[in-house]
Order: structure tokens, then C-alpha cells, then sequence
């Protein structure tokens, strides 16, 4: 479980979830009883709820959070296969955000 009080900078919110995607998401070398390595990939689900601390119910918060994560794959509210996606500039160049 991971609180983030963002109550002047919610920006970094979004930022942080979508980084923590990235790097969850990414596969793991590991060594088998032979020597060979492997990629793992990992299954995970993450769950966020933003919510307002003043009114908030602790349990509540991580039940939703936890029922998010165990339910299908979404983004931005979406169930994954719901996505509409379009071909992108494959030459563009991006830049690290500004912190």
C-alpha cells in the first residue's frame, strides 16, 4: 500500500503511478537451478483511488484500491481492450519531465 499526500502538487500523482506502471511492468532476469536466465514477467494490478483524507474511511480506501487491482487491466478508467489507440510518430523524440 502507497499513500501519496498530494494536496498542493496532484500533478506528481499521475506522474508517479504512471512510473510505477513502467517499472512493475518491466520483465526480470532470474538465474534458474541450471544457470540459465530467464525473463519473469510479472502479473500485477494496481489499484488507485483518490479520495479526500478529511472524509475518508482507511478500509474503505484499500478495499477499493485492492478490488481495482485485482480486476481486469484498465487505464484511465477503461478496461484495456476498450482503448482507442492510433498510430504514433515512431521518429519522435520526448524528454524527461520537469520536476
Amino acid at each position: 500500500v502507497v499513500v501519496i499526500s498530494a494536496f498542493q502538487r496532484r500533478q506528481y500523482v499521475s506522474l508517479t503511478v504512471s512510473r510505477l506502471r513502467s517499472l512493475a511492468m518491466q520483465a526480470l532476469p532470474v538465474v534458474g537451478p541450471d544457470g540459465s536466465v530467464r525473463d519473469f514477467w510479472p502479473r500485477l494490478g494496481l489499484g488507485v483511488v483518490t479520495l479526500n483524507a478529511a472524509h475518508a474511511d482507511p478500509m474503505d480506501a484499500i478495499n477499493d484500491a485492492e478490488r481495482l487491482a485485482l480486476g481486469p487491466p484498465t487505464r484511465d478508467g477503461l478496461p484495456e481492450d476498450e482503448i482507442t489507440t492510433i498510430p504514433g510518430n515512431l521518429g519522435a523524440t520526448t524528454r524527461p519531465a520537469v520536476l
